[in-house]
């Protein structure tokens, strides 16, 4: 409630548009892979499935998620957005292809994207608002996995782990990371404004780095050739 006090206030004193950070950029899921970059090595495969039922709920037809004229690619800009830009952040995004369903009110409900990095690793993600309640990412990378659960993060290494028998095996559990859900977004999304707020008050300008590759998430988004509406 404070940063939204502090947001109006800016908005009355300036004659521009306020941008936000993209949210998934500031979670502690995000933290953890730039910290052990060197140790798990090179992306492999990444997965990320996330939604939950609003759809069912005649409710949400009245919101300014269900409009076209506000968000005309509904789940697909509500959600998938911010882990196309966690991609893009983490590893660099090639190619992009994303597939827009409609639902009986003519409603972009479910989306799923297809990504190429610049290091030629792939990877999904899956938003929805008709399915029940989910909060799943995983990262395979050379040399370990990262799980994500709406209760915890599991990280497991390394590659060359083997049964007795020399046989090729899981690699063991070396930490796991509690979490609420609701709580690391609201903590991402706090931390997300934070950053915006002293920028702009302090008036420090963004780094050319972050310009370019929140210009970049952008253009992927909104110019995605290959999007395509079932």
């Amino acid at each position: 409630m404070n940063n939204y006090i502090q947001l109006k206030k800016l908005k009355k004193n300036i004659n521009k548009k306020i941008y936000f950070n993209f949210n998934e950029r500031f979670n502690l899921t995000t933290l953890l892979i730039k910290k052990l970059k060197k140790k798990l090595g090179n992306l492999i495969y990444a997965n990320i499935v996330v939604g939950y039922g609003i759809s069912s709920n005649q409710i949400f037809y009245s919101t300014w998620k269900a409009k076209k004229k506000k968000c005309p690619l509904g789940v697909y800009e509500i959600l998938n957005i911010h882990f196309i830009d966690l991609i893009n952040y983490l590893f660099g995004i090639k190619t992009i292809n994303s597939l827009l369903y409609k639902n009986k009110k003519k409603i972009i409900t479910r989306a799923e994207t297809k990504i190429l990095t610049k290091n030629k690793s792939s990877a999904e993600i899956f938003c929805s608002f008709d399915i029940p309640f989910v909060y799943q990412k995983e990262f395979i990378f050379e040399n370990g996995i990262l799980r994500v659960k709406k209760d915890g993060i599991y990280l497991y290494y390394p590659k060359n782990t083997k049964d007795k028998k020399g046989r090729f095996i899981e690699p063991k559990l070396r930490k796991k990371i509690k979490i609420n859900y609701y709580d690391e977004f609201n903590n991402s999304l706090e931390k997300s404004l934070e950053y915006f707020l002293y920028h702009a008050k302090k008036k420090i300008s963004f780094k050319n780095k972050e310009k370019i590759l929140s210009y970049s998430s952008t253009q992927f988004f909104l110019k995605n050739k290959n999007l395509k509406f079932i």
